[in-house]
């Protein structure tokens, strides 16, 4: 599994599973978070996606903020076991004023 990520936006690639029971008809993407409040934690939040190919990208997400993704293959017979808890965390925004950065998170 490999992933990139910006500000706002998170992109993920993996391989389908090396023991297959039948042709991966889906993948089930669960993606977890705490809402983001004044810069600190909120409620948490669950977002499930689904998707037919090996690849997922979620946007509009918090700058410089900690997300966990499991991700299930689905063939015909039904799902498989959940990966492990995948931590990502989103880069943080910067503004450039003459040559000095300043981070926004």
């Amino acid at each position: 599994m490999t992933y990139t990520s910006t500000s706002r936006e998170i992109d993920i690639t993996w391989d389908p599973p090396l023991e297959r029971n039948g042709i991966v008809t889906s993948y089930t993407i669960d993606l977890y978070y705490f809402e983001r409040l004044c810069r600190k934690a909120g409620e948490a939040i669950h977002k499930t996606r689904i998707v037919s190919w090996s690849s997922f990208t979620e946007n509009n997400l918090y700058n410089y903020w900690d997300y966990n993704i499991t991700i299930t293959a689905t063939n015909v017979i039904g799902s498989g076991n959940a990966t492990d808890i995948i931590a990502l965390k989103t880069k943080p925004e910067s503004m450039c004023y003459d040559f000095i950065c300043l981070s926004t998170f």
